[in-house]
């Protein structure tokens, strides 16, 4: 009986151990699923920025287009350059709050915005004589919360 007893106490130890163990499991792998799926795979990729689509209307000195973001933090400020000349930047950090980080990938955030500039929103661009049917190379700097810059650069030709 006495054999018998410990035989239980042993078998209920071991129990306790394999439970223990099977939690321990389970638990380092939902931590490694959180953190490969969470968190970006690799923050060597540089943050970028791509323009698409950008317009230039001579007449009434506006530029629109599509501003297409890949970055591990948001962003933060936009900078307008044309032909390198520093038109004015806009503060991006109100959309904040509307952006998610994404699960897994290289980056946190891949998003598009359509981008718009008039001498009304930048006053500098009415200082630029621009040529109809002329090329120009439009630029954007983007600062993103976490520090890095990085720009985005295409050439349009006015309407």
């Amino acid at each position: 009986m006495l054999v018998s007893n410990l035989r239980d106490k042993r078998r209920s130890a071991v129990a306790r151990v394999g439970i223990i163990f099977l939690v321990a499991v389970i638990i380092a792998i939902a931590a490694a699923a959180y953190y490969i799926f969470y968190f970006p795979t690799s923050t060597s990729n540089p943050d970028i920025i791509t323009l698409n689509s950008f317009s230039l209307n001579a007449q009434t000195t506006s530029l629109t287009g599509t501003v297409k973001f890949e970055s591990h933090t948001q962003i933060s400020t936009l900078a307008l350059y044309i032909n390198g000349t520093y038109i004015g930047s806009e503060n991006y950090s109100m959309i904040k709050s509307m952006l998610t980080p994404l699960a897994g990938g290289n980056y946190h955030y891949e998003y598009s915005l359509t981008y718009s500039a008039s001498s009304s929103t930048f006053p500098m661009m009415s200082s630029i004589s621009l040529a109809q049917n002329k090329a120009y190379l439009i630029m954007l700097k983007a600062t993103f919360t976490g520090g890095s810059q990085c720009n985005g650069t295409t050439t349009v030709r006015t309407q």
